[in-house]
């Protein structure tokens, strides 16, 4: 019905645009392998996840493998996210995605909390909204212009050189994978 003719119109214009992408020039995306240390990629998720509304009094940061959200109460939001000093990409994405979620919980009005209108409408709502604070917040073209200079400064090394439109380019480089959090 309605859905398989969705997928085959989603079909017929994807496949010719992955192909094309194949083919194309690699981006280069070696930025994001920079050795980043952990403690500086710590100091920049903090910064971010506060320009995004994260409160230290009201939400908690903390490490893991597989990135996740989840609101315990009125103003008791749990993010986490996970490190890695060769792909320092990881750590900032998870960490704006699950703030995204986090910020999604927290938007429910308290008055409706533990009533049938006090969680969230779907998984695709909650997913959407982590998703744009990701990718189209944290991708973003104007974004990498705030983010350049703080990863230049709190990585040095390799990265105390980055401008934001290299950035920009290595964070939305396309390639095929098979780790979907990436």
């Amino acid at each position: 019905g309605a859905g398989a003719a969705l997928f085959h119109e989603l079909k017929a214009e994807l496949v010719p645009l992955i192909a094309r992408i194949a083919t194309a020039t690699p981006v280069d995306d070696s930025p994001l392998y920079a050795r980043f240390p952990i403690d500086g990629q710590r100091r920049l998720v903090d910064e971010v996840v506060a320009m995004m509304g994260f409160t230290p009094e009201e939400w908690r940061i903390d490490d893991t493998v597989h990135p996740f959200a989840i609101l315990v109460g009125a103003g008791d939001v749990r993010i986490t996210t996970r490190w890695d000093e060769e792909f320092w990409a990881t750590g900032l994405y998870g960490a704006m995605h699950e703030c995204g979620h986090g910020l999604y919980e927290s938007g429910i009005a308290p008055s409706l909390l533990r009533t049938p209108l006090g969680s969230a409408e779907s998984l695709g709502m909650h997913e959407s909204q982590s998703r744009m604070w990701e990718n189209m917040v944290g991708r973003g073209r104007p974004f990498s212009g705030v983010l350049a200079p703080r990863v230049a400064e709190l990585a040095g090394g390799d990265l105390a050189g980055i401008e934001a439109g290299g950035l920009f380019a290595a964070v939305n480089r396309v390639k095929p994978t098979f780790i979907r959090v990436e």
